[in-house]
């Protein structure tokens, strides 16, 4: 696992070498647009596997107001929550160093 010293990501196994320049462009356009930005108003498709594919949906599917159905600092808040119902205990102490990562 390597990590990068300038976005503080942590990376498995293959880093595209453009992610670097993606996450910082994301990051100001974000702070351009204000405290309303989403992610889904930056990014055209959103996939993922497993929790993955639960993160990317919650982030960018519609709600009845036509926003994202979840805010992405709600999510933690929702999986501790929902997760004993879900998924084996097991996986919550490796899902909790992720998110921390993450958000």
């Amino acid at each position: 696992m390597m990590i990068n010293q300038t976005t503080n990501l942590y990376y498995k196994d293959l880093v595209c070498p453009q992610s670097d320049l993606y996450l910082k462009k994301l990051f100001e356009w974000k702070e351009l647009d204000g405290k309303d930005a989403r992610v889904v108003d930056y990014f055209d498709v959103s996939a993922g596997t497993s929790t993955g594919g639960i993160l990317a949906t919650m982030i960018t599917a519609p709600n009845e107001k036509n926003l994202s159905f979840c805010a992405a600092k709600d999510i933690v808040s929702f999986y501790f929550e929902q997760w004993p119902k879900d998924f084996p205990t097991s996986y919550i102490i490796v899902f909790t160093y992720y998110l921390l990562i993450l958000f």
